[in-house]
């Protein structure tokens, strides 16, 4: 009877984890090409803000072109993705187009098959929420 190979384990373990690590990367995130976009829907994962919709074309574009000004540096870290509280959708009216959530020091967001975060500052996210029109106190 032949014993089965053995693979080292210092040999696996690192590429896994190195695979977990690097995650998932895409610089081709769903925002960055949407078009016709005609409501924003925005709410709190956490329950302590109404939800409400954005239909206003302008103001639609400018929080497109902010988010679309941020499509490099989305990955997917290794401990898992933090679901950003202030979660915004964009739709095309009954189709989902992409979404750009917010969190504390981050955003959120669907793209390459993942859900992938990007690092933002606090300046950053403000703006965001300035032009969402809406205020949101992150624990």
């Amino acid at each position: 009877m032949r014993t089965p190979a053995l693979i080292p384990v210092g040999i696996v373990f690192p590429a896994l984890l190195s695979a977990c690590q690097s995650g998932a990367s895409c610089s081709d995130m769903p925002f960055g090409r949407a078009a016709a976009v005609t409501r924003i829907e925005i709410r709190a994962n956490d329950g302590t803000l109404p939800a409400r919709q954005i239909s206003d074309p302008a103001r639609i574009e400018r929080i497109l072109n902010f988010a679309k000004a941020r499509k490099a540096g989305w990955y997917s870290p290794w401990y898992g993705v933090p679901a950003g509280p202030v979660h915004v959708e964009f739709w095309r009216e009954t189709r989902f187009v992409a979404d750009f959530s917010a969190g504390k020091s981050f955003f959120e967001a669907q793209g390459c098959g993942y859900f992938l975060i990007r690092a933002a500052s606090s300046r950053e996210v403000g703006e965001y929420l300035d032009l969402l029109g809406t205020k949101y106190e992150f624990k």
